[in-house]
């Protein structure tokens, strides 16, 4: 996996802004690829990285480059060689601060939104490059008003060829958009004007486009309770609707990223706040907006995290990955894994002392509780009996002790979902 962090990583004289890292799916061989100096190199990237097709990591950052917040559009290798600059941003009607990563388009070609600059006043762009860093395009300047303003998302390409994706503000009184234009840049059009009321409100995220043809997104505010929704639309912006209005509790409150749709075919998501402890949720939800269930609450603790501002990776083992801005040994945030098909519960460790047998459990979803049985012959099939329960921790482990184990001569153990 690979991934960007905002702040950290100071390196010589150069204070910590910000560096890409490199790490394998089970936590091991953590790297960092690259340090960013703060200056011409850019600095204090907010987005994640996308593998190009010549097999290259491409992002943004928002600040460096040609001016010290400006930003800019960056490559290296998987291995951290050849970082390059590809575009410094001027400031000007080429657009500056992306806060958004990139996307790569069926052309070959890199497309992106910066959220200042371009030609109407500052509201803003969408702009075009090749992976050599040639040909800049601006695409399209937000205008500001009814059409929308400061795109702080990336944008994805629809199955139609055309661009789709979301401004944090314009619109109808200032609560953002949903919008399409060609590759091009032609053809702009809104699909939605939020009006900060149930349809939602600032929606910070991009959007997804599911299996059905559908678009899928969250906002951060609005819904019924304004902490947010989780919203679909057609791709000709009809058929808009709220699947999910955030009640601000233990069901999560401010989703500031957008979902992924797991191979199962259901919704995930997470929120910046909530949930049974305060520190933000990983849910998941239908694409009809039934099933909603929340798979963790954030516990801000040492060993787990706080405020998971970023959305989930969908990876080939099945998993779901995601980090947290804070919370972890020293409150820089975590990243973790949850399992987004059915786990695979294996007790991996047994240990022996006055106390009784400690058992040790791998392979659980996060924040499910399991049962621990026990029977001493395993002939006799039903036998089983409960002799406790825990919950697995964010990285699918958790614990029990048996304390009556030198009673048996025997005791074999199993788990079970309640």
């Amino acid at each position: 996996m690979y991934g960007t962090t905002l702040d950290g990583g100071g390196l010589g004289n150069h204070w910590g802004v910000g560096t890409v890292f490199k790490l394998n799916r089970d936590g091991s061989a953590y790297t960092v690829l690259h340090f960013f100096t703060g200056g011409a190199d850019g600095y204090g990237p907010y987005a994640g990285l996308m593998e190009g097709s010549d097999g290259g990591l491409y992002g943004t950052t928002f600040y460096g480059g040609s001016n010290t917040y400006l930003g800019t559009v960056f490559k290296l290798n998987r291995d951290g060689s050849d970082y390059t600059v590809l575009y410094r941003f001027k400031g000007g009607t080429d657009g500056y601060s992306p806060y958004a990563g990139l996307m790569e388009g069926s052309d070959g070609a890199l497309y992106g939104t910066t959220s200042l600059g371009g030609s109407n006043y500052s509201w803003g762009t969408v702009f075009k490059l090749n992976r050599d860093g040639s040909a800049y395009t601006v695409l399209f300047s937000f205008p500001g008003g009814a059409d929308g303003a400061r795109p702080q998302a990336g944008l994805i390409e629809g199955t139609d060829g055309a661009l789709y994706g979301t401004t944090s503000s314009g619109g109808s009184n200032d609560f953002g958009t949903v919008f399409r234009l060609n590759r091009d840049g032609s053809a702009y059009t809104v699909l939605h004007r939020f009006t900060g009321g149930a349809d939602g409100a600032h929606p910070y995220a991009g959007l997804i486009g599911a299996s059905d043809g559908a678009l899928y997104g969250t906002t951060t505010n609005g819904g019924t309770n304004n902490a947010g929704t989780v919203f679909k639309l057609n791709r000709d912006g009809s058929g808009y609707t709220v699947l999910r209005s955030f009640t601000g509790g233990t069901d999560g409150a401010a989703p500031y990223a957008g979902l992924t749709q797991g191979q199962d075919g259901l919704l995930y998501g997470t929120t910046l706040g909530g949930g049974s402890n305060g520190y933000g949720t990983v849910f998941t939800l239908n694409k009809d907006g039934s099933g909603y269930r929340i798979l963790f609450s954030f516990r801000g603790t040492a060993d787990d995290g706080a405020r998971p501002q970023a959305g989930l990776l969908k990876g080939s083992d099945g998993a779901l990955y995601g980090s947290t801005l804070y919370g972890g040994d020293m409150n820089g945030g975590i990243v973790f894994k949850l399992f987004s098909s059915a786990p695979q519960v294996a007790l991996t460790g047994i240990s022996f002392g006055d106390l009784g047998a400690h058992l040790i459990f791998s392979g659980g979803a996060a924040g499910q509780a399991y049962k621990i049985q026990a029977i001493t012959n395993l002939v006799m099939a039903n036998g089983w009996q409960l002799i406790g329960s825990n919950t697995a921790a964010i990285d699918g482990r958790f614990q029990f002790l048996d304390i009556a184990a030198s009673n048996y001569p025997a005791r074999f153990y199993r788990s079970v979902t309640p």
